[in-house]
């Protein structure tokens, strides 16, 4: 009976060692597998599947931002320096042409004596005319020629510096001047289509470089 029960004794102890065996093995895994695995057919460990991720329509994800984008940054370029155009260039103004102060188209009656002080006066106006523009006297002396049928005045050197559409236009008023002073009111001569007084204008050395009379009109200098 004795031996018996030794045998059951040492049965009994065997089966709690190897309970005890087997607890520690399975407490010893678990503590040094953070991750639950799953073992296939092959007894190979599976890891475990996570769960699907569900997507947010209420809150969808927040675009990423450009200063956040893992591209390099461009230098912005810088802007072309450009050069300013020039001034437009500024013409001189030219001194304006004011025209002849108007003569009156009525003279009270002269004498043949008269006529130098009226012509003196028709002088003096175009010369003061041209001071005003030219800085000096256009005519130094006159005379009437041929009982008042031609008026010769001796221009200066300032003659030669004058524009030719100026000349044209002294001539022409000396002229046109001259014939109402002699015609109409010093009744010097009888004016007729082909008896009207005329200009000359003559330089320093006595010749010709201006003149006008029925005929026409011609500038020579």
């Amino acid at each position: 009976m004795s031996r018996y029960a030794d045998k059951l004794f040492w049965i009994v102890m065997a089966i709690i060692v190897l309970v005890i065996t087997f607890l520690s093995y399975v407490t010893f895994f678990y503590q040094t597998t953070p991750v639950q695995s799953t073992i296939d057919e092959n007894g190979l460990a599976l890891k475990k599947k996570e769960p699907k991720k569900v997507r947010d329509l209420d809150h969808p994800p927040k675009p990423v931002e450009e200063v956040k984008k893992s591209e390099p940054k461009q230098e912005p370029e810088k802007p072309e320096q450009k050069t300013p155009p020039p001034p437009p260039a500024v013409k001189k103004a030219e001194p304006a042409k004011a025209p002849f102060p108007p003569m009156p188209s009525e003279y009270p009656p002269a004498t043949a004596e008269s006529m130098d002080t009226l012509v003196d006066g028709l002088f003096e106006r175009v010369n003061q005319r041209t001071q005003m523009q030219f800085g000096q006297a256009l005519f130094e002396e006159h005379t009437m020629l041929d009982s008042g049928m031609r008026l010769e005045a001796r221009a200066t050197s300032v003659w030669k510096i004058i524009p030719q559409n100026y000349k044209a236009q002294i001539l022409q008023i000396l002229t046109n001047q001259y014939t109402l002073i002699a015609c109409n009111i010093a009744k010097i001569v009888n004016c007729t289509p082909n008896n009207t007084p005329s200009i000359s204008i003559i330089d320093s050395s006595g010749h010709e470089i201006a003149y006008q009379n029925s005929s026409g009109s011609q500038i020579l200098e």
